[in-house]
């Protein structure tokens, strides 16, 4: 992928040279270019991984007499984690489409910390969800329930995660 990137950005260079533009804008239009391509890439990327996680997992869980896999379905555990996909592209390959702009690379490297932070603390609260819904179906949950337990937990986790973005 790095080397299609600089490839794109060689293209997309010599073809604005070609055109007459100077060196500086066919440099900074094929970053630039070269950025969106892979902020396209990366929404294909999640696009497809939610789509095989749904024609793929989903009906197999649905039919599985296991309950826990469907609660994690209900919780949406499994589109959190697509999220992941096109967060870990764009964190990985950002550096080569935005190589003539550091101060760019860093901030929006900094963005995608703090997405992949919240993206975290959400995969973490459904599946806190999931395990509580899961507890709740058994009778002796009805003597000792534990979803204060659960919320105190998803509380320090949410306070642990905004301390983690404003650090």
């Amino acid at each position: 992928m790095i080397r299609l990137i600089k490839t794109t950005v060689d293209y997309f260079n010599e073809l604005l040279l070609n055109v007459g533009l100077s060196e500086y804008w066919s440099n900074h239009i094929s970053q630039f270019t070269a950025f969106i391509l892979l902020l396209i890439f990366s929404f294909l990327a999640y696009y497809i991984t939610w789509k095989l996680i749904r024609k793929l997992l989903l009906p197999v869980f649905h039919k599985s007499k296991n309950q826990f896999d469907d609660l994690l379905v209900k919780h949406q555990f499994f589109r959190k984690i697509a999220y992941l996909v096109p967060a870990i592209i764009l964190y990985n390959l950002s550096d080569e489409s935005l190589a003539i702009f550091p101060d760019y690379v860093n901030i929006f490297n900094s963005v995608l910390e703090v997405f992949f932070v919240i993206i975290s603390i959400l995969i973490v609260d459904s599946l806190l969800s999931t395990l509580n819904d899961f507890y709740d179906r058994y009778d002796f949950a009805k003597d000792h329930p534990i979803k204060a337990l659960v919320q105190i937990i998803k509380i320090i986790i949410y306070v642990i995660g905004g301390l983690i973005i404003l650090g």
